[in-house]
Order: structure tokens, then sequence, then C-alpha cells
């Protein structure tokens, strides 16, 4: 798979390897590259705390085990690869805003790849972070979703992708998920992630959105096939005489 794009991430060396289908283009051109502290400042308000499972008695001791144990869940999508990070040891400094008011800001983390699948059920995208929630409630039409299923394990790798609910982490001004494809390497998470992984999922997500297109051509006139690709049938083309 060849890579089109002035910037570079951590796995873009396979590209080059002696396994790379030269066949096969990513245009990632137009990427962007988001740093660390934009990273944070977008998991700000997305606390999650560690559940003390061997907890007996008043809620207090529960408390305090879910103060002390702060971190912030992502999801990265490579196409067919789906990984769950956890950003741990959360570290916070007093920082004074333009107004004068005291807030505390995250500042630096520790990686680490909680869980990782195949996902072939459900299209996330080819690059892309996102929080999800595995359990969430929708108020229009007054029910529960869950992704865990009746059973008790609560783990991604058996879940239910399609009754999760995903929310990219990088938005554009209109506060829809930004499509532009992100730099991976300045967010401080690509130490944790299988280089190889992240590239043969974009990799195969792309063999199969190319293996798509002459299946939705079939049973379609001559017409209906350019307009298929992307075609306009008065400017794209012209008689020759």
């Amino acid at each position: 798979m060849k890579i089109l794009d002035k910037n570079s991430d951590f796995y873009d060396y396979l590209s080059f390897s002696e396994f790379a289908d030269d066949e096969l283009t990513f245009d990632r051109r137009g990427s962007f590259c988001p740093s660390r502290d934009e990273l944070l400042a977008r998991c700000a308000g997305q606390t999650k705390y560690r559940r003390d499972e061997e907890f007996h008695g008043k809620n207090w001791k529960r408390y305090r085990r879910l103060q002390e144990n702060p971190f912030y869940e992502l999801i990265l999508v490579a196409g067919t690869e789906f990984f769950v990070l956890e950003l741990l040891d959360l570290k916070f400094e007093e920082r004074t805003d333009e107004s004068g008011r005291k807030t505390s800001e995250c500042v630096n983390f520790t990686p680490v790849l909680v869980e990782s699948r195949k996902n072939y059920g459900v299209d996330l995208g080819i690059l892309r972070l996102y929080f999800a929630e595995a359990e969430w409630y929708d108020r229009r039409a007054r029910r529960k979703h869950s992704a865990w299923g009746g059973g008790s394990e609560r783990s991604w790798k058996s879940a239910n992708l399609a009754n999760a609910r995903f929310s990219a982490v990088f938005k554009g001004e209109d506060g829809k998920a930004d499509e532009r494809i992100p730099i991976l390497l300045p967010l401080g998470i690509s130490q944790v992630l299988p280089a190889e992984r992240v590239y043969s999922g974009i990799e195969e997500y792309l063999f199969s959105k190319r293996e798509e297109k002459p299946r939705e051509s079939r049973n379609l006139d001559d017409r209906g096939k350019i307009l298929n690709h992307g075609f306009d049938t008065r400017t794209s083309f012209r008689n020759c005489r």
C-alpha cells in the first residue's frame, strides 16, 4: 500500500517493505497533526474511574477508590482493526485562565493498549479516534442500548459494536467529525500501538472498498455505471468526431 501525504506517521515505513502492495494507494493528503494538548483538551469531561469489584460495606470506600483512579478511554479505528486505549496516571497542573480563574488541566498520561479486535460489522472510517459508550439511553426512543449483551462479561472483544455509541474525538467547527486523517505520532499513543496491525487494517479496509465498486455497478445500464463512478454525463464527457 502506497501512502500519499506530506506528513509522516509511525506506520508509514511499512509502505516501503517487501510485503507492500503497490497497486493499492492510501490517499492521506490533507491530513492534520493534532497535538497531545489538543487530545487532552478533547478528553476533558470524559473522565472514567476504575470500579472496585471487591467492594463490601458502605459507599465511602468505593467513593475513595473512584476518586483515586481517574483515566480516559479512547477507541482507535484503523480500517478493520479496533483498538481500546486507556490513558492512565493522569497528571494535572493548576493553571489560571484569561479571566483569572484557577483551573486544573491534565498535562500528561501513560497510554496502555487494553484490548484489540477485528471489526467487520460497523464502518467507522479508515482512521479515526472515538469516545465510545457501550451503554446509553436513547431519549427519543425511550430505550436503553447495550453492546454488552446478556452476559456478565463486559469486554470490547465480544461487544456488539452496532449497539455502542461513538463520538469522534476531533471535530470541525460545525460540530461534526473531522473528515481529515489524523497523524497519530504527536499524540503520544503510538508507542503502544502495533504498527503492522494499523497498516494492515487500513489496507484491508481499502481492499474491501475497492471490491465493493464492481458489485455496485451490476445490473446498471451504461449511464448508471458512469454516474456510479462519480462522473457527470454532461460535463465529464464530450462527443469526439
